[in-house]
């Protein structure tokens, strides 16, 4: 399954446009229920097509 996903963040006016040098966590729960919601229980997989990724995709892999 592909999943089009758009990364934004709230600059509260701030024109700073550098680069995030510091990793960061997402929920991605949602998307792991809609995923069982569609295709039934069990592990699965999400790429999730995202810009300014390298290659352009991140990859969600779940168990059961």
């Amino acid at each position: 399954m592909q999943l089009s996903t758009v990364l934004t963040h709230e600059a509260n006016d701030d024109p700073c446009e550098a680069w995030l040098t510091q990793a960061y966590t997402f929920d991605l729960l949602i998307i792991k229920r809609r995923y069982r919601e569609t295709f039934g229980p069990g592990a699965g997989t999400v790429v999730l097509q995202l810009d300014g990724v390298p290659d352009g995709h991140l990859v969600y892999e779940f168990g059961a």
